[in-house]
C-alpha cells in the first residue's frame, strides 16, 4: 500500500518522498552512449535540479564519463548528477576528480600487487582491520573541510599502574620519548597561557628550557605582552602537543620570574645572534618603520657589539619563568575518541604529595 502510494511521486519526477537515500550502483563501467528508458528519466530525477535525496554513488556516478566526469556525460542528459558520497573501489578513477561531495571513501584494502604496480597506485594506510579509507574531494585541491578530517587515535595506552608516582618523573620519561622518537624537530616546543587583567586569555608557542622537581622554565622578555599578564596575574597554562606519539601534557600553575642569576647563565649559552636579536626586538610592540626598522636596530647593535671578545649583556627586560605546577595531566588518543587522560594534582606549590585521578576524555 505505501509503495501504491508512493508511485505517483515517483511518477511526478521526484525521489524525495519516496526515499531519504538513493544507492547509485547500476551504471558506472557499463554505461555507454546515452540512456535508454526507463534510466533516462531516472536519472533526470537525480539531477540536482530535481532536489533528490542524498545520493551515494559506487565507483562512477551514473551517467558519468569514466575519465572526463561529468563534463562527458551523456548528451540525453539536461545535466549530470552530484552525488553527497562517493565510494571508489581499488582506486579512485579519474572521474572522481570531478566528485564536488564531503564524503569520498576508498574501498579494496587487498589490491593483488600487479594491478598495483601496472596502474602505479599510491594507497592510503587502512587503519586496524578497516576495509575502507576517508578520502580529501579530489575538487578540494587538497583542501578537505577540517570538518572531515579525522584519525584514529591507536597508538598506545594510559593506565594508572603504567605511570609514575612523581609527575615530574612521568613529564621526563614522555619528554625522552618524544625527543628520542624525533615525533618533531622541537618536541620541547610548547604553548603558553596567560590572562590579562579584564579577562581576555592570549595563547602563543616557546621553548621549554628546563625542568626539575621545582617544574618548567622558559625565557622571554619581562616587557611582552606575554610578560606582563604572567607578572600581574601570576598564573600559567601550558600544553605540549607531540602528534607522533599520540600525546599532550597540560600543566597548571603559579608562574614566578627565576632569579638573575639563572636568567644571566642561559644568556650566555645562547647563540650570540640571539644575544644581540634580545636587544633589537621591543616584543609585542607595534613596529611603525615595517620590516626596515627591525632590520636597522639589528645591524646598529651588531656595530656596537661588533667585538666578539666583550660579551653581550643581558638586558635588564629579558629572563626567564618557572611555572609551579598544581596539575599536570597526561593524555594519550584512543580509538572511538576514548582517550584516557591522568591528572596529578597536588594542594600548594611546595607539597611533595601528588594525587593521581582519571578524567573522563
Amino acid at each position: 500500500q505505501r509503495q501504491q502510494q508512493q508511485q505517483p511521486e515517483a511518477a511526478s519526477g521526484s525521489l524525495s518522498g519516496v526515499c531519504d537515500v538513493v544507492v547509485d550502483a547500476l551504471f558506472g563501467f557499463s554505461f555507454k552512449g546515452s540512456p535508454r528508458p526507463p534510466f533516462d528519466s531516472l536519472l533526470q530525477m537525480l539531477v540536482p535540479s530535481a532536489r533528490p535525496p542524498a545520493i551515494l554513488s559506487v565507483d562512477i556516478p551514473s551517467g558519468w564519463h569514466v575519465e572526463d566526469g561529468p563534463a562527458a556525460a551523456a548528451s540525453g542528459a539536461a545535466a549530470a548528477i552530484q552525488p553527497d558520497m562517493l565510494v571508489s573501489l581499488t582506486a579512485p578513477k579519474l572521474a572522481a576528480k570531478h566528485f564536488k561531495g564531503r564524503f569520498h571513501y576508498l574501498g579494496g584494502r587487498f589490491v593483488p600487487p600487479a594491478i598495483r604496480d601496472k596502474y602505479k597506485l599510491v594507497l592510503p594506510p587502512y587503519p586496524g582491520a578497516q576495509q575502507c579509507v576517508k578520502l580529501p574531494p579530489a575538487a578540494s585541491s587538497n583542501a578537505p573541510a577540517p570538518a572531515d578530517m579525522r584519525i584514529s587515535y591507536e597508538k598506545d595506552g594510559l593506565l594508572e599502574s603504567s605511570v609514575a608516582a612523581d609527575p615530574l618523573q612521568q613529564f621526563d620519561t614522555w619528554f625522552r620519548q618524544a625527543a628520542e622518537s624525533k615525533v618533531c624537530i622541537e618536541p620541547n616546543a610548547m604553548a603558553v597561557a596567560s590572562c590579562s587583567s579584564d579577562g581576555q586569555p592570549s595563547l602563543r608557542y616557546v621553548l621549554l628550557k628546563g625542568f626539575d622537581e621545582r617544574g618548567f622554565v622558559f625565557f622571554t622578555n619581562y616587557n611582552s605582552r606575554k610578560g606582563s599578564e604572567l607578572q600581574e596575574g601570576g598564573k600559567a597554562g601550558l600544553a605540549f602537543w607531540w602528534e607522533g606519539l599520540q600525546r599532550q601534557v597540560r600543566i597548571e600553575g603559579p608562574v614566578e620570574r627565576v632569579s638573575d642569576e639563572e636568567s644571566a647563565a642561559y644568556f650566555n649559552s645562547r647563540p650570540r645572534g640571539s644575544q644581540i636579536g634580545a636587544w633589537v626586538s621591543l616584543q609585542s610592540q607595534v613596529v611603525a618603520g615595517g620590516r626596515q626598522e627591525i632590520e636597522d636596530r639589528q645591524q646598529q647593535l651588531e656595530q656596537e657589539y661588533s667585538d666578539p671578545s666583550v660579551p653581550v649583556p643581558k638586558p635588564p627586560h629579558w629572563g626567564g619563568f618557572l611555572v609551579r605546577p598544581l596539575a599536570i595531566e597526561f593524555w594519550q588518543g584512543r580509538p572511538s575518541r576514548l582517550h584516557d587522560r591522568l591528572r596529578y594534582v597536588r594542594d600548594s606549590r611546595d607539597s611533595r604529595e601528588w594525587r593521581l585521578e582519571r578524567l573522563y576524555p
